[in-house]
């Protein structure tokens, strides 16, 4: 703020008593938790998919060793990937619990569509490996293996939740931004009471009080300036770089400098 002198405003807005424990719990709120819990599952997701893929493509298509799982036949190597499989599918559960619960109230919703094409591929590879598991020829047998499609139902949940974090950053960044506009709100004002200058927590200030503010104080309240003349830094607000001049009479916000 630029000012040759301490500016007198007057406050417009009651100010809720509880104001800077609501703050806090704004803030609390706005904490981005989604994105590391996201994180977390696409970490483990990526870890299994890789030890599956090294099976159904590694191993099934360009002969990639196994060790001693070479000679328990492929229907190990298939039960192999329907664990690994089923895995990565209860990691990211979330999908088949929000999808499914779409589809019976409803309003299917993009989940719904990955859970179906997750899951359809996983109970065909059930159906498939079932059938390999009854078959007693051992080359016939190894070709079934690339019947099995349980690294596809594995891959498309994997790769939506890549999509969700990418989106889930984004919101948070936009929540970060709020929580630096909530934590320039200062936690006390210069009041004027009886004709002497306190210093009172934000959350004592009472509507229609005169608040003082001196060159490079944030404006703690909402108010209209009663005496003084500067410039006011509205940047947080409205992205406007340059200061707005206020004069006797204007409005100023809270937060502003």
């Amino acid at each position: 703020m630029r000012a040759t002198a301490a500016n007198r405003l007057k406050t417009t807005l009651p100010v809720d008593r509880k104001y800077l424990e609501k703050v806090r719990r704004q803030e609390e709120a706005l904490k981005d938790t989604e994105t590391p819990r996201l994180k977390r599952r696409l970490l483990q997701s990526v870890v299994l998919l890789l030890v599956l893929m090294y099976f159904s493509m590694g191993h099934a298509m360009w002969h990639w060793p196994i060790g001693p799982l070479e000679d328990m036949g492929a229907g190990a190597v298939g039960i192999i990937e329907m664990i690994l499989a089923a895995a990565i599918m209860w990691i990211n559960r979330a999908f088949f619990t929000s999808g499914f619960k779409g589809l019976v109230h409803g309003g299917p919703n993009m989940d719904t569509l990955v859970a179906m094409g997750s899951g359809v591929s996983f109970l065909w590879s059930l159906y498939v490996l079932a059938g390999m598991l009854g078959n007693t020829d051992h080359m016939s047998g190894m070709e079934s293996l690339h019947g099995l499609y349980f690294e596809s139902a594995a891959m498309i949940v994997t790769l939506i939740t890549v999509g969700k974090m990418l989106e889930a950053r984004s919101k948070g960044r936009t929540t970060d931004a709020l929580k630096a506009l909530i934590s320039l709100v200062p936690e006390t004002a210069q009041v004027e009471r009886d004709g002497e200058e306190l210093t009172v927590g934000i959350d004592h200030v009472r509507e229609g009080e005169v608040v003082v503010i001196r060159p490079g104080d944030r404006i703690p309240v909402d108010a209209v300036i009663i005496e003084g003349n500067t410039a006011v830094d509205e940047s947080a607000l409205t992205g406007e770089s340059l200061p707005v001049d206020k004069k006797t009479g204007d409005t100023v916000s809270a937060a502003t400098i």
